[in-house]
């Protein structure tokens, strides 16, 4: 009974290797290829913007939660700002899903 699983082990490997190597390992470019490489440009903040980001990070608080997570098993601080604190937490909720949000900092790293 072994043997016959090995056997079958053995075909179903070869089978699964053999249309790989058949394969050509790197695509031949042609003759009347022509290479078209895009470069989009980064947008830059005006300075307007990046006023009203520094007002808005200053008035806006700041919270710190813990997120500890079951798969993989952590602990991270997660730091989102919100009106209030309930808008913080579900900033730190959508961004860990499937985690407990607390606020207790103890073993957070």
């Amino acid at each position: 009974m072994r043997l016959i699983f090995l056997v079958a082990a053995g075909a179903f490997f070869l089978a699964s290797v053999a249309p790989l190597s058949a394969a050509p390992a790197t695509p031949v470019p042609s003759a009347n290829a022509t290479h078209i490489t895009l470069v989009q440009e980064k947008n830059k903040d005006t300075i307007g913007q990046k006023v009203k980001r520094a007002w808005r990070k200053l008035t806006n608080p700041s919270f710190t939660f813990c997120a500890r997570c079951l798969l993989p098993p952590s602990a991270t601080a997660c730091t989102a700002q919100g009106k209030d604190r309930g808008e913080a937490r579900s900033k730190c909720q959508a961004r860990y899903q499937l985690c407990a949000i607390t606020d207790d900092m103890r073993g957070c790293r």
